[in-house]
């Protein structure tokens, strides 16, 4: 990191605050970590801006380890207006995380597991209220029937035929993922719940086990 700082500062961390949408205080509409959502599917989705509040919040702590003031406080400065912004624009009445804030607006079908990084990635008090009401939301809506962990977002079922703003959801959304369960063990583990936090990785080592040792 203190070898390619000019790099991190130049092509990293003032890209993202570059990217920041003045109209709302979160990153622009992207396709996030799916390449299912370009071609007009783009959204304000939440994990991108929580991704990117957790790597300004990185870049400001290199910046201040190697001397540069300006670019600390510049990155950290952003790094919270972004964590405020998500607050602010992404959380339903119940103060829990939305997929995007297209979704949120309809007032259904806004439930996606990759979320639990806003509290895994530290962005967020793990036993304050947005994580709890979010980890209580992805239990009601996204719990599987098989497993301990999650189904990847609501995808699938959030739409009854019609045409909403994600009408590809099909068996890849709803199945259990591997790294949600491992995210959300972070999460339950940092809020508190060991028990529960410890029986989703143990249930990962399981099925690595019977799947020739591979996760």
């Amino acid at each position: 990191a203190d070898a390619r700082w000019p790099q991190i500062r130049e092509k990293i961390a003032d890209a993202i605050v570059a990217l920041v949408d003045p109209d709302t205080g979160l990153m622009r509409a992207d396709s996030s970590i799916w390449e299912t959502h370009w071609n007009g599917r783009q959204r304000h989705f939440a994990y991108t801006s929580i991704t990117a509040a957790r790597g300004l919040c990185d870049a400001a702590a290199i910046a201040e380890r190697l001397g540069d003031a300006e670019h600390a406080a510049k990155y950290k400065s952003a790094g919270g207006a972004l964590r405020a912004a998500i607050a602010e624009k992404l959380t339903d009445g119940d103060g829990a995380l939305a997929a995007s804030s297209e979704e949120l607006a309809l007032g259904e079908g806004y439930w996606d597991a990759a979320v639990l990084d806003a509290i895994a990635m530290g962005l967020f008090d793990p036993k304050g209220p947005l994580a709890t009401a979010t980890l209580a939301g992805l239990d009601e809506h996204l719990r599987v029937d098989a497993g301990p962990g999650w189904s990847r977002n609501d995808d699938r079922w959030d739409h009854a035929n019609v045409e909403d703003l994600s009408p590809w959801g099909g068996e890849y959304d709803s199945a259990e993922w591997v790294i949600t369960d491992l995210r959300g063990a972070i999460a339950l583990r940092m809020a508190g719940d060991e028990a529960r936090a410890e029986g989703l990785a143990r249930w990962v080592l399981d099925q690595a086990k019977t799947n020739y040792q591979m996760v």
